[in-house]
């Protein structure tokens, strides 16, 4: 019985993938391929269909890590046409599309004309899995190792679309609390200077509201005002989660949110809906904000400045 089953994964094995008479034939046609090693013990392999080099998926948190790393950005109107249109989709077979005017969220263009949509480490292990084409050894053998991906680390700086704007932060790692955080407000100009240094503000959101041009304030002193961007209000309550404008929404009456009915859920966690920071980060909790704070070697704005 165990001879006749190898057999069998043999033979799909030659099915799945031809003997190629040239290396680099082989690795063309399995440029952006998700590749399984039946002949071991099932390990994922992602050829990146830029160089045709492969990269070792150990599980699904280091294939969402690849897929990410890998990945191109996307605009929101071609993501569009990628959903709905499946002709323009094929044109991208086996590539991986980052949603850079969002949240930098990963989108794998299967070889079946499906996009996938990689949440996380889970779905990507799910995908991985059900998409994954069986090849031989010898003929993985044939396809040259990624052998290091450049995988972002905390202290490095990072790049990301916001308010419609390229804009690169630096990170800094808290070695007390182990939180890896951007080095500035969204919206400022720059690292702060000194505790009363008013480029360094950023924008003021409306609680659980995207990026959507409302938070844009323009600061002009420490003892000023900050002044909206765009000076255009509205009293009318959003009924979604996205309101579709950029306009400040008034609120003077309890509950006083800009949304109705209101959605608590809005802010959480790096995938949640209208999380307005860049892959990978999102809105710290109050417990970590505390903790945060008391790392610092005085509990003022003088210990915030202090660099770790």
């Amino acid at each position: 019985m165990k001879r006749f089953y190898l057999f069998i994964i043999v033979l799909m094995v030659v099915i799945s993938v031809p003997l190629a008479t040239k290396a680099d034939d082989l690795t063309n046609r399995l440029k952006g391929r998700i590749l399984l090693q039946v002949e071991s013990k099932g390990e994922a392999w992602y050829v990146n269909p830029q160089d045709g080099k492969r990269s070792y998926m150990a599980d699904g948190d280091q294939a969402f890590q690849i897929m990410k790393t890998l990945g191109v950005g996307i605009s929101n109107k071609n993501l569009d046409k990628i959903k709905t249109d499946a002709n323009f989709r094929k044109k991208f077979i086996g590539k991986i599309f980052l949603q850079v005017e969002a949240h930098g969220e990963a989108y794998y263009i299967s070889f079946d004309g499906r996009y996938n949509y990689l949440k996380d480490g889970a779905s990507a292990y799910e995908v991985m899995r059900r998409l994954g084409l069986g090849i031989s050894n010898n003929n993985l053998n044939k396809l040259a190792i990624k052998e290091e991906i450049d995988t972002w680390a905390c202290g490095s700086n990072i790049s990301f679309t916001y308010n419609n704007v390229p804009v690169t932060y630096g990170t800094v790692l808290n070695p007390t609390t182990s939180k890896c955080w951007l080095d500035r407000n969204l919206g400022a100009t720059r690292v702060a200077q000194t505790s009363t240094d008013y480029l360094a503000y950023g924008d003021l959101f409306q609680w659980g509201r995207g990026d959507d041009g409302h938070q844009s304030i323009t600061w002009t002193g420490y003892y000023a005002w900050g002044l909206p961007v765009n000076v255009t209000t509205t009293d009318a309550l959003s009924l979604l989660d996205t309101p579709g404008h950029n306009k400040f929404i008034l609120a003077p009456d309890s509950p006083h949110d800009w949304r109705s009915p209101q959605n608590d859920n809005l802010w959480q966690g790096i995938n949640g809906v209208n999380n307005p920071c860049p892959s990978g980060f999102r809105i710290p909790t109050d417990i970590e904000l505390t903790a945060e704070i008391n790392s610092w070697s005085s509990k003022n704005p003088a210990g915030a400045l202090v660099p770790l």
